[in-house]
């Protein structure tokens, strides 16, 4: 179920149940829009996120979720969209990556009881319509028989 709110993605109250999302490239940087501001707010994850990033081959993590979980805190998960920082140059390729990486996500949680939170992901510097990233991330979670809820933040 997706739930739409106004307000701050970081201004929520943290739980070690809330798994905070948001889109990235394999380029290994959280340089600019609400990545660098996961990459302030949880440094701890941004440096597991740089290092999968200098380990693997792109091809390797399109598609895939990056997890990194702080003690009594929340979750911090990122999801391989696309392959090169800033606007993607094939949508479809982008959406394609987002649903295989929502679904194996949500099957990881899904023997936990956790809410999900991110802000209109692909929507900012990689200038997807959200409509499509909307659709993908609710089949992404049917795909997983995911009972969770996505709470999508905008300002």
């Amino acid at each position: 179920m997706i739930i739409h709110k106004k307000g701050n993605l970081f201004d929520t109250w943290r739980t070690p149940n809330d798994v905070y999302i948001h889109a990235v490239s394999c380029a290994g940087v959280w340089g600019a829009g609400v990545a660098l501001s996961f990459q302030q707010e949880f440094p701890k994850a941004y440096i597991q996120y740089r290092t999968e990033c200098n380990s693997r081959n792109a091809v390797d993590l399109l598609g895939m979720p990056g997890i990194y979980r702080y003690a009594n805190a929340p979750i911090i998960a990122w999801l391989y969209t696309g392959e090169h920082p800033g606007r993607q140059k094939d949508i479809n390729k982008c959406i394609q990556h987002t649903e295989e990486a929502v679904s194996i996500l949500a099957q990881y949680f899904n023997k936990e009881y956790v809410t999900f939170h991110s802000p209109r992901i692909n929507a900012g510097l990689f200038r997807v319509p959200w409509e499509l990233t909307e659709a993908c991330i609710a089949r992404g979670l049917e795909d997983a028989k995911s009972t969770a809820k996505w709470i999508v933040y905008t300002l």
